[in-house]
């Protein structure tokens, strides 16, 4: 219990104490009137801090009333309250915070042990500290575990503690574009399963954002977290956005894997590890990961998508036409701004590289049919090759056709005799999936790729027909700036767009209408609601005349 809590608490007992002596300190009470009060007292059940009610012996209440009134008084004969309500407060022990089952040099000890190695348990601690005993000629410990982890907390010595001691995680930002990137999973939503469509599955999301800044090189949704499609999305981020310098990654196993330390060594770039239960060290990354869980899955559950396809053409589109032209808090830039003024320092793979780039790469013994075997293919070599290892590399989707390499040069491209799998058994087929037919919602997310907003309106355009000059987004929040005569405030412009999107079509007249009467008799200083109303009022007396 920290200071703030226990003087609180101390408070709380006095006012409950005080509750129980108040009909005799409050009263002028004669000697049968007092036995009569007291014994009332008594037999009554009182309530205390905590949520627990008892009753109270005779003892506890004239000590707490001869505390009211003659103040608290310690071994010694001291005044430690004065007379009030201010004596009814429990007193700390004089021996608060000192360990009374264990001695404190035990405790000390103790205390160094678990600092000295975080990761040793409390039944460890105690057993050095028995061994360490019997070794000095002592007497056999007798140590509680419960009781020296209780003393432990208190002296803020458990592994928690000592891991998140001495951390402190500045802000920082790279200097420039593609210095480093972030990259990491996150859980997606539930899609229909492509094996079985009758049943839901669950995709994952993988991201790779530029520190400097905060644009998404490249995120894409799979239904697997293994490393042929963290490897895909990285290589896309690379055709995408160039080469970083640094790659920050989560400290999971598949970022350790041999393949992604090759294609790092490759590219130069420089492959760095978070720190082990500190998802602070990749906050910009968590943070981004946030914002698409709190504005672009809600969106993306109600849109009726049904393929994995459709659910990332409706991700691309809205962090291009949303995340990347959103002003970010910290940068006071967009992404998409802050990432195009340094286009002049990115740095490509070379043309010739990206063939072998993110090819995985094994070696093989050579048997003696001259054959080499991998995914259950066989693939023929020459006849000088028998009995020696040679290196492969393949693409882990397409095992069709792989490249053979003797002392780190390529000389030859291999076909299996006969292809018994096309993909590596940790992988995939990438298989086109069936589109499903279009809803209104479909709609808005493909549209949303082209043009945002207008996109949308062209199809409920199309969809309800016309009805004179029907309005976009944007023309709608600008022509009620216009009405208004002053510029919307971020939460009016909010306000606007959820009303279009429940209320349109809009005509350009209806608006007009609308607003110019609904001003003329109120003006044109009320709440945004005022005005929006009105509208709707209009639009729903043109459609029943």
């Amino acid at each position: 219990m920290n200071e703030s809590d226990w003087e609180r608490h101390r408070d709380d007992v006095a006012l409950a104490r005080y509750a129980v002596i108040a009909p005799l300190v409050n009263r002028v009470l004669g000697g049968a009137e007092r036995t009569l009060v007291r014994a009332e007292i008594l037999k009554s059940v009182h309530q205390f801090p905590g949520g627990h009610s008892q009753r109270v012996s005779c003892r506890c209440l004239e000590r707490w009333f001869n505390y009211y009134r003659y103040g608290h008084l310690n071994t010694d004969g001291e005044v430690v309250s004065e007379p009030g309500i201010l004596a009814l407060r429990p007193i700390a022990r004089n021996d608060k915070g000192k360990p009374r089952a264990i001695e404190v040099d035990l405790v000390d000890r103790a205390v160094e042990l678990r600092r000295e190695e975080p990761s040793r348990t409390t039944s460890a601690i105690i057993e050095l500290l028995k061994t360490t005993a019997r070794a000095s000629g002592q007497a056999e410990l007798s140590i509680c575990e419960a009781t020296l982890a209780y003393n432990l907390r208190q002296r803020r010595a458990t592994k928690k503690d000592l891991q998140k001691e001495g951390r402190v995680y500045p802000r920082y930002e790279h200097e420039r574009r593609n210095a480093s990137w972030q990259a990491d999973w996150s859980q997606g939503i539930r899609l229909p399963d492509p094996q079985n469509p009758n049943k839901t599955r669950l995709c994952h999301l993988h991201a790779v954002l530029d520190d400097h800044s905060r644009y998404v090189v490249h995120a894409e949704f799979y239904f697997r977290q293994n490393l042929p499609y963290l490897e895909d999305c990285f290589r896309k981020s690379i055709l995408h956005g160039g080469v970083c310098s640094i790659l920050y990654v989560d400290n999971g196993k598949v970022y350790h894997s041999r393949s992604l330390q090759l294609v790092a060594a490759r590219l130069s770039t420089q492959l760095v590890f978070a720190t082990p239960y500190a998802p602070e060290g990749k906050g910009k990354i968590e943070r981004w990961f946030g914002t698409v869980k709190k504005s672009f899955y809600p969106e993306a559950e109600r849109a009726g998508i049904q393929t994995l396809e459709e659910l990332n053409q409706f991700l691309w589109a809205w962090i291009k036409d949303v995340y990347h032209a959103r002003e970010h808090s910290s940068t006071k830039e967009t992404p998409k701004a802050r990432w195009d003024a340094g286009a002049g320092q990115v740095r490509y793979p070379d043309p010739a590289q990206l063939v072998d780039l993110f090819l995985w790469e094994t070696t093989r013994q050579v048997d003696k049919s001259g054959c080499i075997k991998l995914s259950g293919n066989l693939y023929s070599v020459a006849e000088h090759l028998v009995g020696q290892e040679v290196t492969i590399r393949y693409d882990p989707f397409d095992l069709s056709r792989v490249r053979l390499y003797e002392g780190g040069r390529f000389t030859d491209t291999l076909e299996p005799q006969t292809l018994v799998n096309r993909t590596l058994r940790k992988a995939t087929p990438r298989k086109p999936e069936k589109k499903a037919p279009l809803s209104s919602s479909t709609e808005y997310r493909k549209k949303l790729a082209d043009d945002f907003c207008d996109g949308v309106q062209d199809v409920q355009k199309q969809v309800r027909g016309p009805r004179g000059s029907c309005l976009t987004l944007a023309e709608f929040r600008a022509l009620l700036g216009d009405l208004l005569s002053r510029p919307l405030t971020p939460a009016e412009s909010s306000s606007s767009g959820d009303f279009f999107l429940r209320n349109a079509p809009l005509s350009e007249n209806q608006v007009k209408a609308a607003m110019q009467k609904a001003i003329a008799s109120k003006s044109s200083s009320l709440h945004i609601r005022y005005y929006l109303e009105a509208v709707k009022a209009t639009r729903l007396d043109e459609r029943t005349s």
